[in-house]
């Protein structure tokens, strides 16, 4: 996992200290969301949170190699959208982290959330398969978010929708039980 730290603004500081609020937003660069990034900067300007951008590349990772994932490795179109968050970030004068990683999703985003105590809020643009159906391991992830995560977890699925998990594990079934 890499770290850039893009600080931008003045009603926040890096790192999370603990007067900062700190608010998430977790992405698949397979398919970045524009309308979550969209959604969490806004909502960090409003809130006078830092935003916290952490960005999951597919593929895996070597743990025991302890690999960086490189801004320059990374396709063009996936730079052109950080590049994006970063403009919008900074015309919002919201404060940005931006965190990269490789592997899986869901996993990547718990390991990190597990890893920072400051976050208030996470924004998830979620991860979709080709034609709209949910990510396969979505349930079961977003269970496990939300068993450890106690902050609120809003998750971004089209322009305009924005659903708290709470309301998403009800109304899909996904508090019952694992299979």
């Amino acid at each position: 996992m890499i770290f850039l730290d893009i600080n931008i603004g003045t009603h926040s500081a890096p790192y999370g200290n603990a007067m900062t609020k700190r608010m998430l937003l977790a992405v698949d660069l397979h398919s970045p969301p524009s309308r979550a990034a969209s959604y969490a900067v806004q909502l960090a300007a409003r809130l006078g949170f830092s935003l916290v951008l952490m960005a999951v590349a597919p593929g895996t990772a070597d743990r025991s190699r302890q690999e960086d994932v490189s801004l320059a490795e990374l396709p063009k179109r996936q730079r052109q959208w950080l590049d994006k968050v970063v403009e919008q970030s900074q015309q919002e004068r919201v404060s940005l982290e931006i965190f990269l990683s490789l592997g899986p999703f869901y996993e990547e985003v718990l390991r990190f959330v597990r890893s920072q105590p400051a976050i208030h809020i996470i924004v998830v643009g979620a991860p979709e398969k080709p034609r709209g159906a949910p990510h396969p391991d979505s349930p079961r992830a977003l269970r496990r978010l939300r068993g450890f995560f106690e902050g609120e977890v809003l998750l971004v699925r089209r322009q305009g929708e924005v659903m708290r998990l709470t309301d998403q594990v009800d109304s899909a079934g996904y508090a019952g039980k694992e299979s």
